[in-house]
């Protein structure tokens, strides 16, 4: 039976679309079922209301965003048989790897260009409107290039490697593909705090005073294998605030962004809540358990690869007229990406929902009450106070505020 491999993959875009609708839907009819009144001593109604307003807003923009993003992307998938032939006819290079690479960062350029009014809108207009955009015009074209950049040269190197990876294991790639992409992705969180987050932040080692006597003694209670800690200028581009545990095996840092600690008034306490949670992370293995994870679908991935690397329709079902590793490749993991890949994020997001429950328990075994810190971020942040809970599980990796509340206090009623 000969498989439409494009066909499958296209009424699997036009499916999780229509999916996602309905979730917008719901979503849509949580935020007006008022103010949860296990927060109504906490939250007055103006907070709620715009906190309403602001998550309607991003929304209701969701409905434009989804059908324009379902749309190029057919559009897209269209285009990339002439794209190719375009690359090849105009080739200026024999070379195995030129039309890879040069289509590669063709359909890159293509994609950047058509995510772009989305993206402008969301920040320049919703953003802006509810008080967190810090992005000028000239400072997010500087931020927008240097990340094409960074993902040209990522890119690049990761189809070069899983093309010379299938020439030369031949029919046995998927097993070496599979290791070469986790090899990738190790090295990818080992450089990534040190390499590429300083090309759009700037990170400082944390002044001298109360904040960093604090943490260090919150690294010297917890046992945590790390002496930096920076705080980074998130406020460059956005009033939204956060802290993490970021870098593998010698790169490991804490960071603590500057709109955090303004969010929280500087209250010491509250700020080591925060970290002691971004700790728990840590010290629990948290980034690990998420790796092995991911490596677990890139098995999946290229273990089922294995079965169709010599099946040509996969290549000609999207419309091109020769069958390469390149375009094999591709086509293959696009498909898969499209049927499996919404899907298995769910999943992920339950894992991580769980690890943030226990980082939770963890900065209050530590003796500090996080709960001020999660309501304070969430009302500084306009976080969804009263999310839809199918909507949630699709979409959020976090668990929704109340949830988090919950289970602190039920945690420290417990341990008393």
């Amino acid at each position: 039976m000969l498989i439409d491999w494009c066909g499958l993959f296209l009424i699997s875009l036009a499916a999780f679309y229509l999916i996602e609708q309905y979730l917008r839907v719901r979503k849509g009819w949580a935020l007006k079922n008022g103010l949860p009144k296990e927060l109504s001593t906490e939250v007055t109604q103006q907070e709620y209301d715009k906190t309403c307003s602001y998550n309607m807003a991003k929304n209701d923009f969701g409905y434009v965003s989804d059908a324009y993003g379902t749309a190029t992307n057919f559009l897209q998938v269209w285009l990339w048989p002439i794209v190719w032939q375009l690359v090849s006819d105009t080739a200026l290079s024999n070379h195995d790897l030129y039309n890879p690479c040069v289509f590669a960062l063709s359909l890159t350029t293509l994609e950047t260009i058509l995510g772009e009014p989305v993206a402008i809108y969301s920040t320049f207009v919703i953003e802006e409107r509810f008080g967190f955009n810090n992005y000028t015009a000239g400072s997010y074209i500087k931020d927008k290039l240097k990340n094409f950049a960074v993902n040209v040269l990522i890119e690049a190197i990761l189809w070069v490697g899983l093309i010379l990876v299938v020439d030369w294991a031949g029919k046995n790639a998927w097993f070496y593909l599979w290791v070469f992409l986790s090899l990738f992705v190790l090295v990818f969180n080992m450089l990534y705090p040190v390499v590429i987050a300083p090309l759009t932040n700037t990170f400082k080692p944390l002044e001298e005073g109360e904040l960093k006597k604090g943490i260090e003694q919150l690294i010297a209670q917890t046992g945590l294998n790390c002496k930096k800690v920076f705080e980074v200028d998130g406020s460059k581009q956005s009033k939204h605030s956060n802290a993490y545990v970021a870098g593998m095996l010698g790169t490991k840092r804490i960071v603590i962004y500057d709109t955090l600690v303004t969010d929280l008034d500087g209250d010491i306490d509250m700020i080591k809540s925060v970290v002691g949670h971004e700790i728990g992370h840590s010290i629990e293995h948290h980034q690990w358990v998420l790796l092995v994870t991911s490596l677990v679908n890139f098995f999946i991935l290229f273990w089922t690869y294995g079965f169709f690397q010599n099946t040509p329709s996969v290549v000609t079902s999207f419309g091109f007229k020769e069958v390469n590793t390149y375009l094999s490749l591709r086509c293959f993991m696009t498909v898969y990406t499209g049927l499996i890949f919404p899907l298995w994020m769910v999943a992920m997001n339950a894992v991580t929902r769980w690890l943030e429950f226990r980082a939770d328990r963890y900065s209050a075994r530590l003796g500090y009450d996080i709960r001020p810190s999660l309501l304070k971020i969430s009302k500084t942040n306009k976080g969804d106070l009263n999310p839809d809970w199918l909507h949630s599980l699709w979409h959020h990796n976090h668990p929704p505020l109340l949830e988090r509340l919950h289970a602190v206090t039920e945690y420290m009623k417990k341990s008393k």
